[in-house]
């Protein structure tokens, strides 16, 4: 994606020194350079990995900030019911980077 990099630099300035990123596992290689830790979900290498409401609950329950970094076709790899959570629960930031295909959203 065209402004990936460009995100993922967004996310580096913004973020805390804790905070955990949750993205899909194929574009994850940008962020373990920089030594965020990640966790990865999705894959058209491992459909059973999606993104559950349970994940995401655990993952607030061990983590002080998460940052979601995705695109429109990560939706597919995160349960519906995960997707509402998100929408109530998470800050959808909005960048001149993220548009209709690149989404970032963040807890705290």
């Amino acid at each position: 994606h065209s402004n990936y990099q460009k995100v993922f630099d967004y996310f580096l300035k913004h973020r805390s020194e804790d905070s955990l990123l949750i993205t899909r596992d194929f574009r994850n290689y940008n962020y373990a350079k920089a030594g965020v830790p990640v966790f990865d979900f999705g894959g058209e290498n491992k459909p059973e990995n999606k993104l559950t409401l349970e994940k995401l609950k655990n993952l607030e329950t061990e983590n002080q900030e998460i940052w979601l970094v995705i695109a429109t076709n990560d939706h597919d790899y995160i349960e519906s019911d995960a997707r509402h959570y998100l929408r109530d629960h998470y800050q959808f930031i909005e960048t001149n980077y993220t548009n209709e295909s690149m989404e970032i959203w963040k807890w705290e």
